[in-house]
């Protein structure tokens, strides 16, 4: 059977994703085994921060992310206008939905 490169894979995964793909099913993990694994990657994990984008606050109460689809343009204008561009607090977990789906 034809599997996908792990080429790119963290190599603490590749044994996991390996032992899924066992040809007997029965020698495959079950969930809570692949949840009891990907905790234990988890813990491994260094927690990095990363800064969300920053926002553009719109009439005071609307945030709108400087990512997001059409808002590239207005970026562009920033500097002619008097809108205010602040940055969100940062995050200090890294794979932040990761770690929720686990806490």
């Amino acid at each position: 059977k034809v599997r996908p490169d792990l080429g790119n894979i963290p190599k603490e995964l590749v044994p996991i994703l390996e032992c899924c793909w066992a040809e007997d099913p029965n020698s495959r993990p079950g969930f809570q085994q692949v949840i009891e694994m990907l905790s234990v990657f988890r813990t491994s994990l260094s927690p990095l921060e990363t800064t969300p984008p920053p926002t553009i606050v719109l009439g005071g109460s609307s945030y709108v992310a400087t990512d997001s689809p059409g808002t590239r343009h207005l970026m562009d204008k920033l500097q002619e206008s008097d809108i205010t561009v602040m940055k969100p607090e940062k995050s200090s977990r890294f794979f932040g939905c990761f770690y929720e789906c686990f806490s």
